[in-house]
């Protein structure tokens, strides 16, 4: 409080409102910075959630899509309908090309660990499988019989369950994922507004102590030296206006103090003015008398003289 009483006035309440506004900009700051961070985990869980679980889950229909297409394109084997074909091969090729592009999108979400483990075994898996089944459809075009097509499609058929059964894995995962950032994103959630509301409450406990310093630092002392003004206004010159600062407060203190000073001076030298006038008077009253009493001593002797 020292260094406060030495500085002007204008300078109390230009540091003690920088010092307020510097903690309420914290405040916002952390504030910002949080619905930042949470607005980026609810961006990444809605990616998860809603990209990537929807994206595993299509390109798991995209695969089965693309199997049943090869399907009936082995009921046309053996029968020289290339029109037919040439039909299902291209139905193939889209849907393996939609499930090629729906898995990247999903491997993007599965970010995990586990998540990564098991997009990277989908991926073989499914790889494997396209591989015998694009062989299958060289062969069905090239005359394959329907009855060998039959048998080429019951041997691939494990690689293909595989494959199957690694997308609903990785669509299993992606939801795990899904639900943990979640959960995170809730408790993140709930421990930034926990903080922000201790902040908050910091922040009103910091507005009033900068109060309680500014009446300390300026109110206090102005009511102080306002009440003493009024007295000597009211006629008592006992007041005393020691105030040992350096601000403006203090500047008008020692005005003050001197102005009593002068009043002071002032009454005393009135009040002695009548008292040596009195003094004054007796003297020449007394001085009066004498001189009355010499100029009857004097005529007495004339008297007798004249009696004489």
């Amino acid at each position: 409080m020292q260094f406060l009483e030495n500085i002007t006035v204008g300078s109390k309440i230009t540091i003690l409102s920088l010092v307020l506004l510097v903690f309420m900009a914290s405040v916002a700051g952390y504030g910002i910075h949080s619905l930042h961070t949470i607005n980026n985990e609810l961006n990444s869980l809605y990616d998860v959630d809603m990209n990537g679980l929807s994206a595993a889950k299509e390109a798991n229909l995209q695969f089965l899509s693309a199997s049943r297409a090869l399907r009936n394109m082995a009921l046309y084997s053996g029968k020289n309908d290339a029109a037919a074909i040439k039909r299902y091969t291209d139905n193939y090729e889209r849907f393996s090309k939609a499930m090629w592009e729906e898995l990247e999108k999903a491997g993007k979400c599965a970010i995990s660990p586990d998540g990564k483990k098991t997009f990277a075994a989908t991926t073989a898996a499914t790889r494997r499988s396209e591989a015998q089944q694009r062989e299958l459809i060289k062969k069905i075009a090239a005359g394959m019989e329907f009855s060998a097509a039959v048998d080429a499609i019951t041997a691939g058929r494990p690689d293909e369950n595989k494959a199957d059964d690694l997308m609903t894995e990785l669509v299993k995962t992606i939801d795990a994922e899904g639900h943990k950032r979640s959960v995170a994103t809730d408790a993140l959630y709930d421990s930034t507004l926990y903080i922000f509301l201790a902040l908050l409450a910091a922040a009103l406990l910091f507005g009033l102590l900068f109060s309680m310093l500014v009446k300390r630092a300026i109110a206090t002392p102005l009511v102080s030296v306002a009440g003493k003004a009024a007295k000597v206004a009211a006629g008592d010159l006992n007041q005393e206006f020691h105030f040992q600062r350096s601000d403006e407060i203090g500047t008008l203190a020692a005005a003050l103090e001197q102005m009593v000073s002068n009043l002071r001076a002032h009454s005393r030298s009135g009040a002695k003015k009548p008292r040596s006038g009195r003094a004054e008077q007796k003297s020449l009253a007394g001085h009066g008398q004498g001189s009355g009493g010499q100029r009857q001593g004097r005529s007495g002797p004339a008297g007798d003289f004249a009696g004489r």
